[in-house]
């Protein structure tokens, strides 16, 4: 009882904290401006428009029009892409980490850390509560959030979605992989400026792992899917070229002598069908390319296993309110008219944008909770343990 007691205090010390600071409310209230702009969006089965002005240049349009996918799910398909994606994981995580910087540095300083040192309260349980309460800032950043959206999205989109607020523990926990490398270096440092440009720095480092990774999924993607089309082309190639080969033979024709054949070819249905060979050294070349893009990839998914997942966090959010088909709509939507995004120019075995883009999502998709959240928790978790033990042995 005395323990929960002591836990309530500091937690309530956590949010005068919180609510005495200027970049809190700041932050509330650019996210209701966000939202505020969210609810101006006007969605119906004509169109996407905001303030009277028609969007129509948006991929969603053509979708909303063709009746392939309904209000509903462009409101939820923006909350998700760009509420949460663009506003909440990036605008309010920099002020998250700028706000919560010197929750530690702070609480080390003379006084304050030998009053709570005082209580009968164990080192290890300290650090980690006011760890837990430093993610209170964006904890309720998101629940304002995604409750505002919650109604917008109700009342607009006539789609009321309590999964909305699964918004609110993936977010979190995305903001926790940072907040736990912050709280490590600010123990260390007890510098709120070291503790917020190391966090930084970490932060752009995952964010090249990550990208770089994705990138070399999409261009694995690519040179699979291209090595099957090419394949399926030598295959059709090769019966025909079979095909010709025997008539020729029946009707009592030849074809010319091997010291006869063009350079590159290979054998007799080249000869009768020269596009054979053509198609033959495009597979080996598409192979070739795979072959060499393949060990990098390897290696990238290898140093990004044992990061933290922070893009793919944020993607479950995604995937829980948007089912499977709505998300497959949008995918069409979107690639509608597009090229495929790795495809070389004028590459006619290449994929198309939705084959692409299918296949990639479904890629993604098969990566599971363990790859996202097993592996990204246990980062932290090693983290929050070498925080603990520094935490109990540091003089103070």
């Amino acid at each position: 009882m005395i323990a929960l007691r002591q836990t309530i205090a500091i937690f309530l010390d956590a949010y005068r904290e919180l609510a005495a600071g200027k970049i809190f409310w700041i932050s509330l209230g650019l996210s209701g401006v966000v939202v505020g702009v969210f609810a101006l969006i006007g969605v119906s089965e004509t169109g996407i428009s905001i303030v009277g002005f028609d969007l129509d240049f948006l991929p969603l349009t053509y979708a909303l029009r063709s009746g392939l996918i309904t209000p509903d799910i462009v409101y939820k398909t923006i909350f998700v892409n760009l509420g949460i994606g663009l506003w909440l994981t990036w605008a309010a995580s920099i002020l998250g980490v700028v706000t919560t910087a010197g929750i530690f540095p702070t609480f080390l300083s003379a006084g304050v850390i030998d009053s709570h040192l005082a209580r009968p309260m164990g080192r290890a349980r300290l650090f980690l509560t006011k760890y837990t309460t430093g993610l209170l800032f964006m904890t309720s950043q998101v629940f304002v959030f995604t409750f505002a959206s919650f109604l917008v999205i109700g009342i607009r989109g006539g789609a009321w979605e309590p999964r909305l607020f699964l918004a609110v523990p993936i977010v979190v926990c995305f903001f926790s992989y940072l907040y736990a490398f912050l709280a490590i270096v600010g123990i260390l440092t007890r510098s709120t400026i070291a503790a917020m440009i190391a966090t930084f720095i970490a932060w752009f480092a995952l964010f090249l792992v990550n990208t770089t990774e994705s990138a070399l999924l999409a261009y694995r993607v690519n040179a699979e899917l291209t090595i099957e089309r090419v394949a399926e082309r030598v295959t059709a190639a090769e019966e025909y070229a079979g095909e010709s080969l025997a008539q020729i033979r029946d009707n009592g024709g030849e074809i010319p002598p091997r010291d006869e054949w063009p350079d590159g070819t290979t054998d007799e249905l080249e000869v009768t069908f020269p596009q054979l060979g053509e198609r033959r050294r495009a597979l080996a070349d598409a192979k070739k390319r795979l072959a060499q893009l393949t060990p990098w990839h390897d290696a990238s998914v290898l140093a990004r296993g044992v990061l933290p997942k922070t893009k793919e966090t944020i993607d479950l959010l995604r995937t829980s309110v948007l089912s499977e088909e709505d998300r497959q709509r949008v995918i069409d939507a979107g690639s509608r008219d597009q090229r495929n995004p790795v495809a070389s120019f004028g590459d006619e075995d290449a994929p198309s944008a939705g084959e692409f883009n299918t296949e990639l999502e479904a890629r993604l998709t098969q990566r599971g909770l363990w790859w996202t959240l097993g592996t990204s928790l246990s980062f932290e978790a090693a983290l929050l343990v070498f925080g603990a033990w520094r935490f109990s042995r540091r003089d103070f």
